[in-house]
């Protein structure tokens, strides 16, 4: 009775397998492989068999059948391939599908040779049942793991074949502690194991939280430290500014020296007497010129040489104070500034003489300049009064910026810490004013 059962349940998978391989083969045509590689693989895994490598060989012929699953001799040498390494379930299973993928490209010869083979190692295979009480069937996070694997809950009390050796079985629940068996199973063995109420879990003590902390009051602070009468280090930086500008405009005044010494020669060159000059050459506008450079040159050399003098009075009493008790504003930015006013006053007054000048030049020139003026001095002292009213303009306009500055920062480029009586309650009192 039971041949004729197992005889009904082959026929059965093989009638399966050969009903499902068409749509396996159909999407492995769909999707060539690369036969040439496979080859290569395959007869690798051969030479592994034949040494007895075939724990090496079995999943070279694995991928083989994945890259060709249309190649029906593959899926034969991967069965024989798990035969001979002891395999027997994986065996037994890889000649089932050999024999129907036979049967289906009609090589007879090879689908007897399956069906004979299949049949031997039915014999042969071990089946292990896992038995799964209700009791158990119902924890909470329930996983049956066999040799690592989950085995799924239809599989619960199914003689499932296996292959002999040891195997594991090993049982999880919420809550409770794991339980495991192992056994090893020989050839044509049937065992069953029957999985007990698991445990419930070690709960450990619950912890309790550690005391509060003592707080212990702070020790109150000290008082401040006296802070010493401060001195004046260092030089503040404006007079390197300002000595800075005063010796650009100095170098622009030489600028124009050279210049004038430059137009001085081509005079000399070209008019070999007061009275002659040769043609082409303009004596009238390189005097304009001449005189224009000499008064530039005095403009901004005198602006240059005051703006010097006012860095120079900067660095040696720029940290310095009035010598009143606890003035904190220092005398020389009003020396600075009374001279800027005084330039200034001056660059106006050269101005307005300029005007001056330049209106008489309008009034006598209207219809050509008459024998008795004198255009050439004229234009000299135009230029004069334009150059110096530059210079004296700019000297005066930085003096009154950096006298302004300094007076508005205290005059000091650090910072004044003046010490008062000591307050009520014990503090000394600190004053601090930000000075230039």
């Amino acid at each position: 009775m039971k041949r004729a059962i197992r005889s009904t349940l082959r026929k059965l998978a093989l009638l399966i397998l050969a009903i499902a391989l068409p749509t396996l083969t159909g999407s492995a045509h769909a999707q060539t492989g690369d036969v040439a590689a496979a080859k290569a693989l395959h007869d690798q895994a051969q030479q592994l068999v034949k040494s007895g490598k075939y724990a090496e060989a079995c999943p070279k012929l694995e991928a083989v059948v994945k890259m060709v699953p249309q190649a029906v001799g593959a899926k034969f040498h991967l069965a024989e391939c798990y035969e001979a390494w002891g395999k027997l379930a994986r065996a037994h299973g890889g000649y089932l599908l050999a024999t129907a993928a036979a049967e289906q490209a009609g090589q007879k010869a090879r689908a007897k040779h399956g069906k004979e083979n299949s049949a031997a190692l039915e014999k042969r295979v071990p089946r292990l049942t896992i038995e799964v009480p209700q009791s158990v069937r119902g924890l909470p996070g329930l996983v049956v793991n066999r040799n690592g694997a989950p085995v799924h809950a239809a599989m619960y009390g199914v003689a499932v074949p296996v292959d002999p050796g040891q195997h594991e079985i090993v049982v999880e629940a919420t809550g409770k502690k794991p339980w495991t068996q192992k056994l090893s199973l020989a050839e044509k063995a049937n065992e069953r194991v029957t999985v007990p109420l698991l445990e419930a879990a070690n709960v450990g003590p619950i912890p309790t939280a550690p005391p509060p902390p003592t707080v212990t009051a702070a020790p109150p602070p000290p008082p401040p430290p006296v802070l010493p009468e401060p001195t004046s280090s260092g030089s503040p930086v404006w007079p390197w500014v300002v000595g800075g500008a005063g010796i650009v405009l100095g170098a622009v005044g030489v600028g124009f020296a050279i210049d004038q010494r430059s137009v001085q020669a081509d005079i000399e060159d070209k008019c070999p007497s007061e009275t002659f000059c040769e043609a082409g050459f303009d004596a009238k506008a390189a005097n304009e010129r001449l005189d224009r450079d000499y008064l530039m040159f005095v403009g901004f050399g005198a602006a240059g040489l005051a703006t010097i003098g006012v860095a120079t009075v900067g660095l040696l009493f720029g940290g310095d104070t009035s010598a009143e008790e606890g003035a904190t504003t220092p005398v020389w930015p009003w020396l600075v500034g009374g001279a800027g006013v005084l330039m200034g006053g001056a660059a106006i007054a050269f101005a307005v003489d300029q005007q001056s000048v330049q209106a008489d030049i309008d009034e006598a020139c209207q219809d050509g300049c008459p024998p008795e003026l004198d255009a050439a001095g004229a234009n000299s002292r135009l230029y004069r009064d334009y150059g110096l009213f530059v210079g004296l303009g700019l000297a005066g306009a930085t003096s009154l910026g950096i006298a302004t500055v300094a007076l508005a920062r205290g005059g000091n480029s650090d910072s004044n810490v003046t010490l008062t009586p000591a307050s009520p309650d014990g503090h000394p009192g600190v004053s601090i004013g930000a000075s230039f």
